[in-house]
Parts: C-alpha cells; structure tokens; sequence
C-alpha cells in the first residue's frame, strides 16, 4: 500500500478486523488495505458517475467518493460527492446498491423511500445500534436518518428562511440580520446586502423587513425569474437605481445583476467567467474577475471595481463596457497591503493600482479609494488619474498640509460632498479625514487611538472606521466596525444627494445599531471563549485573518515565536506587524485566498519583535463561514528552534512551487504562473532538458482553480507511434488486434482537469490532426469508433525541441503550434542564470543531508569554481546529479573537486565548448554536440546529460545529420 498511487484520500474507516478502508476521492474508488498492508480496490472502475447498481462494485462506477462505514456485518457505506448525490452500499458479496439519493441534487423526500430523495454533497455517516443511518446532508445544512425499512426523515437542520429571526415580515429591530453595504434609496426604503447569506434585503417605509434578492443558497440560478427565488453567492456590494432597480455585485458569480421594479432578476454585466474580456463590446460578454464595488452615476453609467482585474470598468447606458482605469498588472503574486502604483498623470487605462470603493461627482470626475496602495485616485473627464491624498506609504502624517505629502494607512470608506470636499475613513489610523477644495487634508474626527468615546460630547475615539455616507442635511455617517455601532457626526459636511440611492453604513450587530439580545451574546462570549482556549493550547503558531487582511485572532505560541502581542495587532494588517520576506513576492496568503485553496510548507522570514529574522515554515488555508463560504485564511507556522530540537532541519533557500531561483528570468516565470494559473488557455513550456518543464507544470496546477481535479501526465516520446494515439485518446475493443476490451485514453482520465504533454515534439503527424481537433473543439474518437466523446481539459505542453524549425521541415503542423502556443513559457537554461548556482546548491545539500544523514555542509573553493564554471548541457538536472554524485563520494563534511563527476573536473572553458567542432547550425544541434563531445560520443552517457531517451538522441542526431565518430 505504501506504494500505490492515492489522489485526495478523503473519508476512511477500519473494520472489526483491522482493515482499513479509504476513499480515494479523485480516482473514483473506495480501497481496502489488508492486515499484510496489501492495497486492492473494493468499489469502483475508476471512471466518475454513478451505475450498475445490482452489479459488482469494482465495475461500478462510483462518483467523487467522500466518507466510507462499515458495519459489523460488513456492509460499505459511501457517500458520492460527485452529481450524483447519492448513498451506496456494497454487501459482503461485493454487490453495489444505491440506498439513498435519486440521483439529483436537491431537498425532497421526507417521509418515503431513501432511493426516491434529493440530496445535495451528502457527507458523513454514522450507523447507531438500531441500524438507523445517519447523513449530513451537506448542501441541504441537514442532518437526515435512514431507518432500518430505508425511510428519509430530517432530524436537524432546516431551510435559511425557517430560521427564527431570518423570516421576512418582521420588525428589523426582532430580526437576526448580517448586513454589510447599505444604500437608501430615495423612496426611504433601505437596502442591504447579506453577503454571507447570499442575499438582499430591505426595511420599507413601513419599517417591515423584506427579502429582495435571493434565496439563501450559495449558487448562480434564477436570471429571468423572480429575484427572490434566486442564488447569488457573496453578493458583496448593491445600488438603488433612480426607477426602483436594484443592483448588485454578485461577487463569486464574477457578474452584475439587476433586479426590476418587478422584482425580476436579470444579469446585466459579466457571463460568470473570471477573468478579464469584452472591453467595447457587450456587457453581458465581458468577463469581470471578483467585482466588489458599484456606483451608478445620473447618465445611468455603471462603474465597477473589477478588484482581481486591477481595473475599474464602465457600462454605458447602451450596455457597452470599457475600461476606464487600470492597466491590469498586478501585484506581484497578488493582493498584498502595498500594492505598486504608477501612471500619475497619465491616462489612467495605463495606471496600475488595486480599486477599492468608487465615487463620481457630478462633475463627471471619478474619486477610488484603495486602501492597498494608501492612497485616493480621482481620474478627471479626460480620463486622466492623479493622486490627491496619500503619498503611498502606510502612516500617519501631514495635516494642515497638501494632502498629496500625507500619509494614510489603508483608507477605505469615501465621499464627496456638495461643495466638493472628500470624506475618508483612514481605517487603521483610527480616524475620518477631509480633504478640502484647496486640497489641504484635515482630521475631523478620530484622536487616532483606538477605542470608544465621544458620545454625547467629548473627543470621539473610533476603532477601524469603515465606510461613509452624508445625507441631505450633511451629517456624516461612519461604521465604527471595531466598535459594532454606526455613529453620526451631525452638521459636519455640506449637504449631498446621489442619484437614485446612496450608500449609508450599518451596524453588523443590527439594524439600529443596537446589541443583540443578551441571551446570544452570552452565547456568543462561551463560544469565543472555547475557541480562544483551543487555539491558545496549539504549540504552533495560528493566526486569522478576514477578507480584508486584517488580524482576527492571534494565539499563544504565534506570540512567543514572534515575540508581538496578540493585542496590539489584532485588526491590524497582517503584512504591516509581520512584515514578512514574502509578503512582498510569492505570499502564500494571498495565492490562497485569491484561489480559495490551501498551501503547504512555505519558508517564510518573518519579522522578530526584535527585528531579528525568523524563519518558519507556514501552512495556510482558507476560513470558512458556517455558510460554507471562504471569509479569510488561517496560518499555521511552527517554531525553528523546537523543530531543531525534534531534529528537524529548516531549509532557507527561497524557492516558488519547489522551483529554486532568483534571477530576473525566473522572477518573469514566476509572476507570469501567478498571472496565468486559472486561466484555462493552452501554455507551451519551451526549454532544454533539465531545466524543470514539468515542475511549471506542476506549479500551474497547483496553483489554478483545477488544482483538485485530475492531473494526468504524457511522456509523448515513451510509446511507439502505433500506441500513442490508443494511450491519449483510447480505443474500443477490436479496434486493432491486441485490443480485447474497452480502454478509457489520458484526455477522457484528465476530463474537468488538467492534461500534460512532454516531449510534444515526438508526437507524429497522423496524431497531431487528432490533438488539434481536441484543442480547438475539445471532442475526438476513440480509435476504432466513430461516437464523438466530448471533455473538458486544460491543456499544458512542453518540449526541448525547436517547434518553429519542425514547422518549416514540415515535421510539425503549423496550426497545431499556433494552436499550443497561447501562452508561452521560456525556461532558460541554467548556464544564462549562474547566480542561481549557488542557491541550488545549497537547496541540493539540504535535500541530500536529509537523505543520506551525512553531515556535509560545506563545499571547497575549488569545487565551488568547477560548479560555477560549468555549461550544463543537462542544466538543473545534471547539478543536482553531481550533488547526489559527491554525496555518494564524500565521508567527510566538505565536498572537494576530486569528489565531482569526471565530467565537472575535466570540464573545457565555456567558450571553447561552444566553438568547437563543426559549427552547428542551431541552439539544439550545439548542445547535442557538446553533450557528445563531453562524453567521448558514447551515446548512452550522452542521452543522460541531455535528459533524453538514447532512442530520442538517435532521431536527432538524424535530424541533424550528425555522423557517429
């Protein structure tokens, strides 16, 4: 069992005799490890859906399986995650039934027949004495019991709308509401969004609550519906237009919908795709990645903050889109709290910034906030942007004075008043600041100290103050978030009116701003207080964050590593206390929270409360609310000196996704990964042998949105020409004369995942017509049928070969390398990227001290010269060889040159390898050459310095007309 091949083992359970059963999630199967510790599998073909109920189990196909039980009997219990929804159970004949489930997805049943219920993702299982079967009804937040004679019933858990306090047609102030954006349109009717109940709500002019938009599921449906029969997921952001339409920013659903006067929802901008398409085209087109932020201005004009597209964008009152700011380029590997900033005073679609809450004027100026670069934008009528407060860094500083030399620390909530003064909320500064006409920032509230006071008189104390709004008499409204009230500053502004609605903050403990009742705090206060004790008895170090990087909780051992106080940083940005070496680059937060998946063992330096580095390894995962919907990330870290203690060795050696490097070539590779992971388009890695073609490729992986489905990889130049087209595409039984049965090919095994080609030179033409259908259309043939099967998978190539040069020897099809050439990937050898020799060095000799126990931790000057002298037609593969090579070689704790390969010590100068000999005519013939030449042309040794099959090297020497010697 210790060497078979798991993907996602998900649920397991032993049975009275001792043997353990799992179900291994992404291969379909539900597998049995003996007392021998001998692997076989018990349910399922490996094939995802769900059938041949009445049949054997290891020919059904068994659907994404999540939990496993056994009973004393030997019944097998599974539950199928997959569409299917379904419960089965295999008998101790091996016979597979279905005992629950009809096969959709949904909520029906109670009271009849299991086999006839709707379940939705149905989870754990539990069997009691009396043989009554338990389910966590996952989708359906129920629990349900099967009984003995296979009746459904629910025993726990209920529909969002039956919840007590979340019913509409209530008094707000009896209501138990979560509200985040809140607008009140002109009718004195009051919207808010419910994001992490997926809905809309309103209080009418009578002071009743009403649901607006959404039915409490987490989901996209409903679009030319009723809007309360809808799902929405995290709708973050909403607006009141002047006709009584609703707007929202369905934020995960990546769209912007609308919600008629008669109640009729529509989706209006984005078709759900996240990413970045569609500018001067229509709407309803584009593609939006994360929209966060509206605001409709009196020409009807929607703009947008498109937040994970760096842009902010425009749909006319035609329904055409632009962008309107934003060049699009991002940070490095994403949102962190100081985002680059550049094009002042240039057009702003050239400008790179993270747009947070907008504002337009009546004067057709824009005003964005962004709390990442610590500065406001306002872009004039000419589509010029400039800076008119905050000079970028975090701090406090410069009142009395041109705001544009002031220092702001994460501003966010912003308004303009009728005189043309903006209102900002300087969140971690703990204060509202005004920026007059002139331009001269002021503090107008807030003593910069965090707490509470003023009420009633007195200086007013915030805590993290939020968002902003001013009415028609010019008070001014702040979200004392910290504070959970909703405070007025009454007379402050001039008086202001937006069309159709405008966005006024809210108490996220209740409408008025009033606690909640004293039974659920207490509640609340025994639960925090549970939660604070588990974390606090970890030894690693844990902290929280929300989705606004901001610290939520901080534990014991995070303390004494760090040597900071929980404290002081909670609601503190986590990079500006922890100040750590890839929070700049590469921060394993934030890829987790922009891709909603978790990480593993990062090496991070985190700052010291002392200011000394200190190196931890860190794990990071995404929070959930218990709606099931991401609201943050946890980290873990864990302690260097206790692991040096339990004898563990911390490596230093900074790396991205196991790729070690620093030069700008590879700082290139690694943000174009971060840029293009979820995109589904074609990559093509280009690049010698050895240099890690298939590490990006794995990088991608497991940084895109298919990072949990399947990853099948193709050596293309490992099967006959006769074979290969079988092993990608399959083929049916006697379709040639070893074809016996049915064979499912590696397209249809990476169906919904992702497929890679290596060595995508090798491929021979016949099958090229093949892969360029699939590409392009994503459906082929197996061999010897006719019926086309259709898939779903992203594809990612790589080749050491000259594809360019194929195309014009005719070896390879022109349109097949347009086709894989979307996105290309070119990885450079290790002789341009010497710099780098030194960290791989010692990334090779931590490796290998692990696995050999050998204390060697030094190399010798003359080594290090050969090492660095050395051209590597093998490049990353043959140095990390030569280290494995020495450490085989070495008793002692320092490499010398007389341990090295024979191939380093007698190594001729650079220059002269690539000028001897005949002159070659292309890159790939030179380094053939080389690799013979260091060889002595035997060809088996140099096969292995290319990283090539001797069969392979044969065809290119061929190709090259290279003669033996």
């Amino acid at each position: 069992a210790t060497q078979a091949g798991l993907q996602l083992p998900r649920g397991a359970c032993m049975d009275a005799t001792g043997h353990l059963y799992i179900a291994d999630f992404l291969n379909h199967r539900v597998r049995k490890i003996d007392l021998d510790g001998i692997i076989t599998t018990v349910a399922g073909n490996g094939e995802p859906g769900s059938s041949r109920d009445g049949g054997a189990a290891t020919l059904a196909r068994v659907w994404f399986p999540g939990s496993v039980l056994i009973d004393a009997i030997g019944h097998l219990y599974i539950t199928e995650r997959g569409n299917s929804h379904r419960i089965r159970k295999v008998d101790p004949d091996g016979v597979i039934t279905t005992i629950a489930g009809c096969g959709s997805q949904g909520f029906s049943g109670d009271g009849g027949p299991a086999t006839r219920a709707c379940m939705s993702q149905p989870n754990d299982l539990y069997l009691d004495p009396a043989d009554n079967l338990y389910v966590a009804d996952w989708g359906n937040s129920r629990v349900r019991k099967i009984d003995p004679k296979g009746i459904i019933t629910t025993i726990a858990g209920c529909e969002l709308d039956e919840v007590p306090g979340l019913e509409d047609g209530v008094p707000p102030l009896r209501a138990s509401i979560e509200p985040s954006i809140v607008f009140i349109a002109h009718t004195d009717e009051m919207y808010f969004s419910e994001s992490a109940r997926h809905r809309i709500r309103k209080i009418d002019s009578e002071g009743i609550l009403q649901t607006v938009a959404g039915n409490g599921r987490m989901g996209f449906s409903g679009d030319g519906g009723p809007a309360t029969q809808a799902s929405m997921h995290r709708p973050m952001d909403c607006f009141a237009g002047s006709d009584g339409s609703i707007y929202i920013a369905d934020f995960m659903n990546h769209r912007i919908r609308k919600v008629d006067p008669d109640g009729i929802i529509t989706t209006i901008v984005g078709n759900g795709e996240p990413d970045f398409a569609g500018d001067s085209g229509s709407a309803l087109d584009a593609r939006l990645n994360h929209p966060r932020h509206l605001f409709i201005d009196a020409e009807g004009c929607i703009y947008i903050s498109d937040v994970a597209n760096h842009r902010v964008r425009k749909v006319d009152p035609d329904g055409i889109i632009t962008t309107i700011a934003g060049s699009g380029a991002p940070a490095p590997f994403g949102i962190h709290e100081a985002c680059d900033f550049s094009g002042e005073g240039s057009p702003a679609t050239q400008a790179t910034l993270h747009p947070g809450p907008l504002f337009v004027d009546g004067k057709g100026c824009i005003y964005i906030s962004s709390p990442f670069n610590h500065r406001i934008f306002k872009i004039d009528p000419g589509g010029i942007i400039t800076t008119i407060a905050g000079d970028g860094q975090p701090g406090f500083a410069g009142d009395g004075e041109p705001a544009i030399c002031a220092r702001l620390n994460s501003p966010n909530g912003l308004f303009v008043d009728g005189e043309g003064s903006v209102y900002i909320s300087d969140v971690l500064n703990h204060c509202i600041r005004r920026v007059d006409p002139g331009g001269i920032i002021t503090t107008i509230a807030g003593d910069g100290q965090p707490g509470f006071a003023g009420d009633g008189g007195g200086a007013i104390r915030f805590r993290n103050p939020g968002s902003l709004f001013i009415d028609r008499r010019g008070d001014l409204y702040v979200t004392d978030g910290g504070n959970l009230r909703i405070r007025r500053i009454p007379g402050i502004a001039a008086p202001t009116e937006l069309p159709g609605a405008v966005p006024i903050p809210r108490d996220l403990a209740g409408v008025d701003g009033s606690r909640r009742e004293e039974p659920l705090q207490e509640r609340l206060h025994r639960i925090e207080e549970t939660h604070e004790a588990i974390l606090n008895s970890i030894a690693d170090g844990v902290f929280t964050v929300d989705q606004e990087w901001r610290i939520t909780s901080f534990n014991r051992a995070a303390e004494r590593i760090t040597g900071l106080r929980s404290r002081d940083l909670l609601g503190q940005f986590c990079r500006r206390v922890l100040d750590a070496d890839r929070c700049r680059e590469g921060c394993p937060l934030a890829l987790t929270l922009e891709q909603n998946r978790n990480l593993f063992d990062y090496e991070v330096a985190l700052r010291h409360q002392s200011g000394a580095d200190c190196n931890v390894r860190v794990n990071t995962a995404v929070l959930y609310d218990r709606q099931g919907t991401p609201a943050g990330g946890v980290v873990t870290f864990r302690d260097p000196a206790r692991l040096e203690r339990l004898g563990g060795e911390t490596e230093t050696v900074p790396h991205f996704e196991g790729l070690v490097g620093q030069h700008p070539s590879m700082m290139a590779i690694y943000n174009l990964i971060a840029e293009v992971a979820d995109s589904d388009a074609t990559v093509l890695i280009l690049g010698e042998s050895g240099t890690g073609k298939e590490m990006i490729a794995n990088a991608l992986v497991r940084r895109g949105s298919r990072s949990d489905r399947p990853f099948v990889k193709v050596n293309c130049s490992a099967f006959p020409e006769t074979l290969l087209e079988s092993e990608l595409f399959g083929h049916v039984r006697g379709a040639f004369t070893d074809a016996r049965s049915d064979r499912v090919g590696r397209f249809e095994k990476a169906d919904g995942g992702t497929i890679f080609l290596d060595e995508i030179g090798e491929i021979p033409l016949s099958s090229q017509v093949k892969l360029l259908r699939v590409l392009e259309e994503g459906t082929f043939e197996r061999l010897g049928s006719s019926d086309p099967l259709q898939v779903d998978t992203r594809v990612i190539a790589a080749t050491n070969q000259d594809l360019p040069h194929q195309v014009r020897d005719r070896r390879f099809r022109d349109d097949l390398y347009y086709r894989l050439n979307v996105i290309p990937i070119l990885l450079p050898p290790l002789r341009e990227r010497r710099d780098d020799i030194p960290l791989l060095l010692d990334h090779f000799l931590t490796k290998y001290r692990r696995l050999t126990q050998k204390q060697i931790g030094q190399i010798s000057d003359q080594a290090m010269s050969l090492f660095l002298g050395y051209d590597y037609p093998g490049n990353v593969r043959e140095l990390e060889n030569a280290v494995e090579h020495a450490f085989a070689r070495t008793a002692g704790n320092i490499i010398t040159e007389q341990k090295l390969p024979l191939a380093l010590q007698r190594q001729m100068p650079a220059a002269e390898a690539r000028t001897e000999s005949s002159s070659p005519t292309n890159e790939e013939e030179q380094r053939i050459l080389q690799a013979l030449n260091q060889a002595h042309w035997n060809r088996n040794q140099a096969a292995n310095l290319l990283g090539m099959s001797r069969v392979t090297l044969w065809r290119r020497m061929k190709a090259f007309d290279i003669e033996d010697r």
